[in-house]
């Protein structure tokens, strides 16, 4: 054993501190084997700035920054996240938060984020959609660096627009009469329209109105 564990650490020099022995013993020959499991290469890509190092077994991406003293901002992200487990010859590709313009409620302000879409950077500057508004992206398009979210607010409101249509008097001639005398057998009935029209408003302001629905009914003549 004493062999055995002086011959491990005599070959310690030509491994990596990372690197798992992960069996050392002795063949029926006297020689003796070690079998290593050697740490996983990783690339870490932050900026222009590149650097290669090692990774202990079972590190996360996030542990191994921790250690390499690569801070990251509360919204900085990483690819793959800060909590997947490093696997051989893996790459970090570390996005620093960069400005996006969001245009909101009369408001425009500015922003800095990475790695998310335009629906979850809303959702986390706390701003809601509504099921009318429009937005100038896709809720699951990627941000990017300059990028400007538009949101204009749209509700709709209907109203009703009648008018009457007034009934003719019909006038027929009849045996059954005196000349120069009259009998209504029907009384006239006015009829009426109703409209009902659909007006869009964005942004406070009426910008379009349309006929939703008609509805007649005819007037009775007298």
């Amino acid at each position: 054993t004493e062999n055995i564990n002086d011959f491990i650490a005599e070959q310690r020099a030509l491994l990596h501190p990372f690197d798992m022995i992960t069996y050392a013993g002795c063949k029926p020959d006297g020689s003796f084997e070690i079998a290593v499991e050697p740490a996983p290469f990783v690339t870490v890509t932050d900026g222009k700035t590149v650097k290669n190092v090692r990774a202990l077994k079972g590190e996360t991406v996030g542990e191994l920054l921790s250690r390499e003293y690569i801070s990251l901002g509360s919204r900085d992200s990483t690819v793959p996240c800060t909590d997947d487990t490093i696997k051989e010859d893996c790459s970090i590709v570390v996005t620093r938060a960069f400005p996006v313009t969001i245009d909101a409620d009369g408001v425009k302000r500015q922003v800095f984020a990475s790695g998310m879409s335009a629906g979850e950077l809303l959702i986390s500057e706390h701003i809601s959609l509504g099921g009318y508004d429009e937005l100038n992206c896709d809720v699951n398009e990627p941000i990017y660096e300059g990028m400007e979210i538009s949101i204009e607010r749209v509700r709709y409101e209907t109203r009703q627009k009648s008018e009457f249509i007034p009934y003719e008097t019909v006038y027929e001639d009849s045996p059954l009469l005196k000349i120069g005398t009259s009998e209504t057998v029907r009384e006239g009935e006015d009829g009426s329209m109703t409209v009902t029209i659909k007006d869009k408003y964005v942004n406070g302001k009426l910008v379009s109105s349309e006929v939703a629905k008609t509805e007649r009914t005819d007037p009775v003549n007298e």
